[in-house]
């Protein structure tokens, strides 16, 4: 409408009158996931102290319980060994193996990875994860 010209609700008729009656208590619906929000400051904070090369700690992967996580899960002799391949690359400057942690997740291959909630010890939560993680990898490579 040209500036200066109003619309009184009374000179309205039919459905328009509906639509401007409930112009001013019309509910704005809006979905928040406060989740994901959490998720998403979580992950900026984390890559932020990564940034810093700050660390809670540092996991060492050993052979023996990647191994027995791999019999626990029922996977294959060739899957061990290509699990155990790719943990061994990841050295960060020491003679073990390791990947290093902060808060639920940690890195391994420059990948934010969250531990695995279904163990009950940190140690099982990143085999498991890391485990998991390679499995999937291998799957997608197939797909493609």
């Amino acid at each position: 409408m040209p500036e200066g010209w109003e619309l009184y609700p009374e000179s309205v008729t039919g459905v328009a009158r509906v639509v401007v009656k409930n112009e001013e208590e019309a509910p704005y619906h809006v979905e928040v996931d406060v989740e994901a929000i959490k998720e998403q400051a979580r992950e900026e904070m984390w890559y932020e102290l990564l940034g810093k090369f700050v660390f809670e700690d540092y996991f060492v992967l050993k052979k023996s319980e990647v191994k027995a996580a791999v019999q626990h899960m029922r996977y294959s002799k060739e899957f061990e060994a290509e699990v155990w391949e790719r943990c061994s690359k990841h050295t960060w400057g020491h003679a073990t193996p390791r990947v290093p942690y902060l808060l639920d997740y940690f890195m391994f291959e420059g990948e934010l990875i969250p531990f695995n909630k279904d163990f009950a010890g940190r140690n099982e939560q990143i085999i498991h994860a890391l485990i998991e993680k390679i499995r999937i990898d291998k799957v997608n490579v197939r797909c493609i």
